[in-house]
């Protein structure tokens, strides 16, 4: 399992203060390893790793011991949370027309490897193959 942990596209603190970050990431940018999506099937020849996506969470509050919100922010936070991450397609809406408008400071996402069955070299002998 391969867990993911990122500066949200529509923050306005880290992703585009840092210089290092060359753009913003959201969670559908990671159907383009995972074959069972749209995204996937029609893009998925950048990149030979394929990946299932088993979860994925949108966060307001940024998770770090450093800087914790005011109380007001968490209690917004934790609504918005909750509306947020209710579906895939609320995780949609609130990134498509929320983000814009309050900026999700973080995304998580949990993916599986997909990896060929059988490995490589332990096929059994085809016929006629010794």
């Amino acid at each position: 399992l391969v867990y993911l942990r990122f500066p949200h596209a529509s923050t306005n603190y880290v992703i585009w203060k840092d210089p290092t970050h060359r753009r913003g990431v959201l969670l559908d940018t990671f159907e383009y390893f995972d074959p069972f999506t749209f995204d996937g099937k029609a893009f998925g020849y950048y990149h030979p790793a394929k990946f299932r996506t088993v979860r994925q969470r949108l966060t307001f509050n940024m998770n770090t011991p450093e800087g914790v919100p005011g109380k007001a922010r968490r209690i917004f936070g934790r609504i918005v949370d909750a509306l947020a991450n209710r579906s895939e397609r609320s995780q949609y809406v609130c990134e498509r027309f929320w983000g814009p408008l309050i900026g999700f400071e973080e995304a998580h996402i949990w993916m599986r490897a997909i990896k060929p069955w059988p490995p490589e070299g332990d096929a059994p002998p085809g016929p006629g193959e010794t």
